[in-house]
């Protein structure tokens, strides 16, 4: 999206060069492709400090509102690591309107002492959401993404488990962005507050409503680039499919247009958070009617398949091979 860059005397200037670039046809296109709705009458700016980013001084997060479970949010911080490739230290939390889920790794160990600690910055990038979402801008019938930054000049990298507890210097929203239309759930609140109750739960990150019968559908598996996925769709036109990713796949950001276009199912090798690049192939499914599911262990057992079958409630999710 248009961004300037300037001294704050000359904001007057620098919105107004904003306001001409967001007439450009092309932001409309691409925001087509992204999934959104987009008006150039209707555009949110945000005026914010130019933050050097240096060694280690910038806290990523994302906050995305869960698209069929009301009252839950999935926040995800990384510390360390500017770019997608980059490797950092990562702590996801989800949250049933203030009840915190620490989720636990893959092998359902938290690398993390002080997890006290990181559950109060997954709270700042929580109540900052909840501002935006609490003003009355974006339509109620969406679920949003929320990225944001905390900027820390002497951050450190997480060392042995343990976060340096020093003080931080702001909060800053970087891009509000639609994810998914909402869905009700097949589920109730009851069986939301069991995940509570699971050891090691895996929380809330199973997104999006099949049938009671579940979908199949073949699967693409995209292990070395996504080219995989443009050759099934050239080979079999207009035929929708779940796309098995693997994580490095995703290390270059991805835009719809190039990708995926008629993917109904984000199946990402399993692993707790939720980033940046994994967002847009799960919104391009979910915007299908499909789903996306983060976290899955049964994914697992789909490596090599043909074809899945995939039933998902909004809460709970099955992949098995047929």
């Amino acid at each position: 999206m248009p961004t300037e860059v300037g001294k704050l005397s000359d904001v007057d200037e620098l919105i107004r060069r904003v306001k001409v670039q967001c007439r450009d046809l092309g932001i409309a296109a691409y925001s087509k492709q992204e999934g959104g709705y987009y008006d150039p009458e209707e555009v949110t700016l945000s005026v914010s400090p130019l933050l050097t980013v240096g060694e280690r001084t910038v806290v990523r997060g994302l906050v995305t509102e869960h698209p069929n479970l009301p009252g839950v949010s999935c926040v995800d911080l990384k510390y360390g690591g500017i770019s997608h490739a980059e490797s950092g230290d990562s702590f996801s939390c989800d949250f049933l309107h203030d009840r915190a889920l620490p989720i636990a790794d893959i092998c359902g160990f938290s690398p993390f002492a002080d997890s006290a600690f990181l559950e109060a910055e997954a709270r700042e990038g929580l109540a900052l959401s909840n501002l935006i979402r609490g003003a009355g801008v974006f339509p109620s019938d969406r679920a949003l993404q929320y990225e944001f930054v905390k900027w820390n000049r002497s951050n450190r990298r997480v060392k042995d488990g343990v976060l340096p507890g020093e003080k931080k210097e702001g909060v800053f929203l970087t891009q509000v962005k639609f994810f998914a239309d909402k869905r009700p759930a097949r589920c109730s609140i009851a069986d939301m507050e069991k995940v509570f109750d699971q050891r090691n739960s895996r929380g809330f990150r199973n997104f999006g409503v099949t049938p009671p019968e579940g979908i199949v559908l073949p699967c693409v598996h995209g292990k070395k680039s996504r080219g995989d996925f443009r050759r099934f769709e050239e080979e079999n036109p207009g035929v929708s499919y779940a796309a098995y990713l693997e994580l490095d796949v995703l290390t270059q950001p991805l835009t719809l247009s190039d990708c995926l276009p008629r993917m109904m199912a984000h199946l990402p090798l399993p692993k707790a958070s939720i980033d940046h690049a994994q967002s847009r192939p799960a919104m391009q499914a979910l915007n299908n009617g499909g789903v996306a599911l983060f976290y899955n262990l049964y994914v697992l057992n789909c490596d090599g398949a043909n074809c899945v079958k995939i039933v998902a409630d909004g809460l709970n999710a099955s992949v098995e091979a047929v």
